[in-house]
Order: C-alpha cells, then structure tokens, then sequence
C-alpha cells in the first residue's frame, strides 16, 4: 500500500492534500478523508484477488503468519510550538469481507476512535452485516505514534503496538486490505502527516477442505460479490 505525504493548508479541517505523487497534487490521490471534531482520519483501501486458488483450483488459503515490511518513520506534526501536543494512531488489516471504514469511524465518538479495535465493540452508526469479528480478520496491527522532538525533523515515534485478528483457512475470491490513519492535536497550516508505504507478506499453505466446509465458504465469496 503506498504512503502519504498528508500537508494541511487550512483554514477549513477538510483543507489537505496529498504531495506524494507530485508537488502540484490538488487531491488526496487515493486517500479519503473523514473529519471529527477531535481530528482528521484519513484511509486507504485495496484488494488482492485470490480467485486463481480459491475459485479455480477450489483450494482453501491456509494464512501461517503475516508480516508488515515498511519504513519506521513518520511524521504527525506542524511547528515546534505545537509538535508535543500531537499524536496519531494507525491501524492496517487484512480481511475476508469487505470493510466499511466510514461507519465504523462515526460509530463512536472521534475522541473515543483510538481506543477501540475494528474486531472488539466494532459498531458503526448504522447497523449492518459489515461490522468484523476475528475470524474474518486475517492480519490486524494497531500502532500510537508521538512525536519526539529531540529527533531529526521531530519524526513521529511509535510508542504503542499491539495486534489483533486470527488467520483462518478462507475461501474467499479477495482479501480486503485497510489502512487507517487519525490524527489528534493542534492543527496549522504547513502540518505534515506522513506515512510510509507498506507492504504485506503473507506466509500461507493452501488444502483442500470437507466439502461442507468448502461449499459454505465458495457460497459467502459468491454472496460477498453480489453484494459489491
């Protein structure tokens, strides 16, 4: 997933725009943006087709582990002034079921996003069959950064890590990836986010399952693609 260089130009809290694919950028290129009154969130959304094993060759995908390779640094951070008193948070996930990021940011108060997982009390405004459970997470990583001001360019340090999710064998034609990035703190214009891109490896063996099994998960992959 490619990274952002997220530059607030205000007044309005809507007013950013990514430089990452070019200096004269007008957009997000990509990103989507979602504001609160506690800070902006910003997220990023792809898939990978699997169709070639699960669909063709009816083969179950077995996850083992999986890894993040990335940059550590990052950026959350305006002037000197107000530097120490931002900080941001990251989540990333691999899914079997698409994901609807925007409910579930609105179903909680902004303040009160940081705090809770996707997987765990994962409630959107709006009641619907697109709220997460475990098993349908493959890969989940939630990171808090701070910024540090004895370092370079006050580069955003990660100061909390924790993971979350359950690899299991799925049938699905995609995975769903997400990354989501909120900021919080004091906001002037010429503050940078940055994010680093990321990439994601993932350590699998494939099977075949019962036919019960098999014919359930070929039947929520059909169902997942109706519904898209």
């Amino acid at each position: 997933m490619e990274g952002a260089m997220l530059s607030f130009l205000g007044p309005g809290p809507e007013n950013w725009k990514n430089n990452r694919a070019s200096a004269a950028s007008t957009g997000l290129e990509g990103y989507s943006l979602l504001t609160t009154t506690s800070g902006p969130r910003f997220y990023l959304q792809d898939t990978i087709d699997i169709s070639g094993l699960t669909t063709h060759m009816e083969k179950a995908l077995v996850p083992t582990f999986t890894e993040v390779q990335q940059s550590p640094i990052y950026r959350a951070g305006g002037t000197a002034a107000t530097e120490p008193d931002n900080f941001a948070w990251e989540i990333v996930m691999i899914t079997t079921v698409p994901f609807d990021v925007q409910n579930w940011l609105l179903g909680s108060t902004g303040e009160f996003t940081a705090y809770r997982l996707p997987t765990i009390f994962g409630k959107g405004s709006v009641a619907s069959t697109d709220t997460l459970s475990a098993d349908q997470c493959i890969y989940g990583r939630m990171r808090y950064l701070q910024n540090d001001i004895e370092t370079f360019e006050r580069q955003a340090v990660v100061k909390g890590e924790s993971f979350f999710g359950n690899p299991t064998a799925t049938m699905a034609g995609e995975l769903y990836v997400t990354r989501i990035a909120g900021w919080y703190g004091v906001l002037v214009p010429g503050a940078i986010f940055n994010l680093p891109d990321l990439e994601f490896v993932i350590h699998t063996e494939h099977k075949e399952m019962s036919d019960l099994s098999q014919i359930m998960e070929l039947r929520r992959s059909y169902l997942l693609q109706q519904d898209i």
